[in-house]
């Protein structure tokens, strides 16, 4: 394939691919949302490829045609809550309710995903147990092999760097594939929840509203996929690139382990694993002992103690991650979830406002609001847990950005103001208030899809 760039309004946009001497073209509209192109995960029967967007820039209607005839081939109807989120699909007569991150309602029956953390380990079909299907996953969380209650195939599947399967056998057995994301057969295209991907051309079929890293040249292409860099890069929620090979359990932190890649990284994860589970064995032990009462330490324990049983350990950890995710000066516990959507709506319950995706591009450990500082300007404030540099929970708020000849603050195409990153950011304490204690419990309850 041979790409070609020439729309001066996209400049990081395919404009026109050649296949075996063939050009076929893409559009975009002024947001820089395809509205035409092309599919070609069957190189044999290219498909053409049409979308409508909504006011949110994001699509309700994908349609394939055929190249001969315009005939028309699948379609796809979309429908998204007040957040933004996927709620509802209809493809070939089939509709398809996403409840939450971990419930769907297929064609009328249920499917309940299990997670140990944000890693998908098994689904459960209806209320039969002889119906689970047991994930079985690599380093970027792409699921290789799907097996029934039995540790029979029932699907097989490798991939090349951007997410092509390079190789399949058995039933389609999940719509959950290439690092875990939702594949939409009908179309060709990944769900990455704010966006969608095409793996065959290796990028996203509509602009980022964010810039993850203004002083990265890879990161100012809003249609690149992961910087360009799949093998060593994840892209959760379709705002953020992360690198986030292997990840630690129970940690006290909020902390992951990152960055261990080859040969090497794949040879030691089982000692990693051990040396996690050790880390997070003491740490819940020093927290039960300094605090003998509250049973969140007690279930961290527990489920720390669990993580050494072979098997077992591995698939409850997801189930007992919640003891040092929840902090607070109260005992009890006000909400434990990882949906997504119940964060904004605890959010919303409690007076604060909410972007479309509050969460979704500033990581696994942070949440954000948008507040009105001491000087009257509208301010960010991005919650982080404990690091390094900070031993408690903290807040950072950073300035809006502003037009350097007029002073006005500057919007995204959505309308929402934008906001100065990375060293720009100052501590909550300058003019910007701490927001109350039970908030504080409620978004500092760890989401992970």
């Amino acid at each position: 394939m041979n790409y070609t760039y020439n729309d001066p309004d996209h400049i990081n946009a395919v404009s026109s691919i050649s296949y075996n001497g063939t050009p076929y073209a893409f559009t975009y509209d002024p947001n820089g949302n395809m509205l035409t192109g092309h599919d070609f995960t069957n190189p044999a029967n290219i498909f053409k490829r049409s979308l409508t967007w909504n006011a949110d820039n994001m699509p309700t209607v994908i349609e394939r045609r055929s190249l001969a005839n315009n005939a028309l081939i699948s379609s796809i109807n979309l429908t998204y809550d007040g957040n933004g989120a996927r709620a509802k699909k209809v493809a070939g007569g089939i509709t398809t309710y996403y409840v939450s991150s971990d419930y769907e309602i297929k064609n009328g029956v249920a499917t309940k995903y299990v997670f140990a953390g944000n890693m998908r380990v098994a689904s459960i079909e209806g209320t039969n147990i002889d119906n689970s299907k047991i994930f079985h996953k690599e380093h970027l969380g792409s699921s290789t092999a799907v097996t029934d209650n039995t540790g029979a195939d029932i699907e097989t599947t490798e991939y090349m760097p951007f997410g092509v399967q390079r190789s399949h056998s058995g039933a389609n057995a999940s719509d959950y594939k290439y690092t875990d994301q939702e594949l939409d057969n009908e179309s060709g295209l990944y769900n990455y929840d704010a966006r969608m991907y095409d793996p065959v051309i290796g990028r996203f079929i509509s602009t980022d509203v964010l810039v993850q890293d203004w002083y990265d040249p890879q990161a100012l292409n809003r249609l690149s996929y992961c910087r360009n860099n799949p093998l060593k890069y994840i892209d959760p929620s379709g705002h953020e690139f992360i690198n986030e090979v292997i990840e630690g359990d129970f940690n006290d932190t909020g902390t992951t382990w990152t960055g261990i890649g080859g040969s090497i990284g794949v040879g030691l994860i089982p000692i990693v694993g051990q040396i996690a589970d050790l880390r997070d064995t003491i740490a819940n032990g020093k927290n039960v002992w300094e605090n003998p009462t509250k049973g969140v330490a007690w279930v961290g324990l527990a489920g720390a103690v669990v993580a050494w049983v072979p098997g077992l350990g591995d698939a409850l950890k997801g189930v007992f991650k919640v003891g040092k995710n929840v902090v607070g000066s109260t005992d009890e516990v006000v909400e434990i979830t990882t949906s997504r959507f119940a964060r904004r709506e605890a959010m919303r319950q409690e007076g604060i406002p909410t972007s479309r995706s509050a969460t979704s591009h500033l990581g696994n450990n942070n949440s954000q609001l948008r507040v009105e500082g001491a000087d009257g300007k509208p301010k960010i404030i991005t919650q982080h847990n404990a690091d390094k540099n900070h031993k408690n929970p903290h807040w950072h708020a950073a300035d809006p950005k502003t037009d350097p000849a007029t002073g006005e603050v500057l919007k995204n195409n959505r309308g929402q103001n934008k906001y100065k990153s990375g060293g720009s950011t100052v501590e909550y304490n300058d003019g910007i208030p701490e927001p109350a204690p039970e908030i504080q419990n409620k978004l500092l309850i760890r989401e992970k899809r």
